[in-house]
């Protein structure tokens, strides 16, 4: 079977289509600001980098300071405009270690559904609750409209 079969029949077909942007402008979903950073790598991290084989490469890109650091500073710059944050990361690594250090909730793969449903409920309610980590794809554009 596949990939796009597997996928319809475990959701299901389309059932309904609408322009982001529309409903976005007509208040159904939150505004969104996406905004790619490019960070240097530190000289150390680089001579590592170029040493290693693959899946080492990867996770010293992914674990750069610089990007630590790009990542932190905007998460506190949004929180004091009090704006709602959802940080994701395609590499669970860097995600787990990201929150962890800046104490942040995160959510991935094996999150309880009742643990997801506590930081997704706490982030939709609390004007306190201003951000959360969140590996790259797992929410679909509805999941997060409706928490924004």
């Amino acid at each position: 079977m596949t990939k796009l079969r597997s996928l319809n029949f475990l959701i299901g077909p389309k059932l309904y289509e609408a322009n982001w942007l529309e409903l976005q402008q007509r208040g159904f979903i939150a505004r969104v600001q996406c905004a790619e950073v490019w960070c240097p790598v530190t000289p150390e991290f680089y001579r590592e980098y170029l040493k290693m084989k693959s899946m080492k490469k990867l996770l010293l890109s992914v674990m750069n300071p610089n990007k630590y650091r790009a990542c932190e500073f905007l998460i506190r710059y949004h929180e004091r405009r009090n704006d709602k944050i959802i940080v994701f990361s395609d590499n669970v690594f860097a995600l787990k270690y990201y929150a962890t250090k800046m104490g942040r909730p995160y959510l991935y793969g094996p999150t309880s559904q009742a643990e997801r449903m506590q930081v997704l409920q706490n982030f939709q309610h609390n004007p306190n609750a201003f951000d959360f980590l969140e590996p790259y794809m797992t929410f679909n554009v509805s999941e997060i409209a409706a928490y924004g």
